[in-house]
């Protein structure tokens, strides 16, 4: 079947059937090896994740202001923008695997000249190229995990890859915090070395994923079945909103902690708080989102995405971040293994790599428009920021409560 011919997966009862129920040990012990040497590599990546989360304190250590710290973080967003589409194409036309190679061992090489930029033009230059090559990495990584894991086990698979990722989160940035007071060179040399080695794992150790010929991979073939998409598209809409919110971490988030007193240790606690939040919690968490309907969970998710963030307009104090940060966890917790799950259901196979690339466009978009209007509002009052997060969140939760009348929102057995 060629790909304009590919009818939309559902998650309706026409869909896979449900796994057969089985403890938490035995359903992780039922993911292929190779996912597990994704999520090896992965917590070695993300360990060194350092270039968009300390950029923004990085360049205001450079002396750069607001309004050029704008500008390259919607940069670096506008690389991911581009590359989240390309993404998406090469996964399905070369292969998950060398779609992933090439874009951690590019980006190890981009990473490095940040620091070494000798002025701004160039900076910007860097920073473009390395949100560029290391978006191409999210919709292979996104397809191949559909690929290898069978249905009913996405939601754990999600779960588990985001556990190796967040403990990897978690540690790298309280070291991170701690690195950013002494050597932001060292800084993004870890961020480069971690790309490296993960993408020799990647390269050595993973198979290729589902591969299309070059006439099945053409996105003029896809585009028209997406947009006749409409679970798919309402996902993208609520998504989007959502992760206007998740943009923030990075930059608003980074300004109001130092705003408000406190130094690049504070700001990577906060940070380190989340990712091992999820680590601790998400698990079992996934064991009752797993059996819920998947759009109600994740309006709800979305919901307190929103409200945490919102809660920073409450004060600048250690107590009240940490606290914000908690409500906010406690919603990604409940949405995001579901959304990956759920996503992969909805994507025709030949057409998945694609799928994922749309979707990583909207959070790509996200990244280039979120950082700029968060900071924008965030100069002219902090506590426009906060209220345009609660609002991005109930909008996004409204949304998906809405449209899962419409399309049915059976309890999530095929994700």
């Amino acid at each position: 079947m060629k790909p304009s011919q590919a009818k939309p997966s559902s998650s309706t009862p026409d869909g896979p059937p449900p796994a057969p129920k089985r403890a938490l040990r035995e359903s992780l012990r039922a993911l292929p090896a190779p996912f597990w040497v994704l999520c090896a590599g992965t917590f070695v990546n993300r360990f060194g994740a350092f270039v968009m989360t300390f950029l923004s304190i990085f360049l205001g250590a450079r002396g750069i202001g607001a309004g050029q710290t704008a500008l390259a973080l919607a940069v670096f967003g506008m690389g991911h923008v581009v590359a989240s589409l390309a993404g998406g194409y090469l996964a399905d036309r070369i292969g998950r695997r060398n779609t992933m190679g090439l874009s951690l061992l590019t980006t190890a090489v981009f990473t490095l000249m940040i620091p070494l930029a000798p002025n701004y033009p160039c900076l910007l230059g860097a920073v473009l190229l390395t949100g560029l090559t290391g978006a191409l990495y999210h919709p292979a990584a996104s397809a191949l995990v559909a690929d290898i894991v069978e249905p009913g086990d996405r939601v754990f698979a999600w779960v588990a890859l985001r556990f190796a990722i967040n403990i990897g989160w978690g540690l790298g940035m309280l070291v991170g915090g701690l690195l950013a007071r002494h050597s932001y060179m060292v800084l993004f040399a870890g961020d480069a070395a971690t790309s490296l080695a993960f993408g020799l794992i990647v390269l050595r150790f993973l198979p290729h994923g589902l591969r299309t010929s070059r006439e099945q991979a053409r996105w003029s073939e896809a585009l028209p079945v997406i947009a006749r998409h409409g679970e798919f598209v309402t996902m993208l809409v609520a998504n989007f909103l959502a992760s206007l919110v998740f943009a923030q971490m990075g930059t608003t988030l980074s300004r109001h902690v130092l705003a408000t007193g406190h130094d690049a240790r504070v700001y990577g606690s906060v940070l380190a708080l989340n990712g091992f939040m999820v680590a601790a919690c998400e698990l079992f968490i996934s064991k009752w989102t797993r059996a819920t309907r998947p759009r109600p969970t994740m309006a709800v998710g979305y919901l307190l995405i929103g409200l945490g963030f919102a809660l920073n307009g409450l004060g600048g104090g250690v107590p009240l971040l940490l606290g914000a940060m908690a409500v906010f966890t406690l919603g990604e917790m409940i949405s995001l293994p579901v959304n990956s799950a759920y996503l992969a259901s909805l994507a025709p196979a030949e057409l998945r790599g694609r799928y994922m690339g749309v979707m990583a466009f909207t959070w790509s978009l996200a990244l280039t428009v979120g950082p700029a209007l968060g900071l924008a509002l965030y100069e002219v009052r902090p506590a426009l920021t906060w209220l345009f997060c609660l609002a991005a969140g109930c909008a996004s939760a409204g949304l998906l409560a809405v449209t899962g009348r419409r399309y049915g929102d059976p309890v999530a057995a095929p994700v």
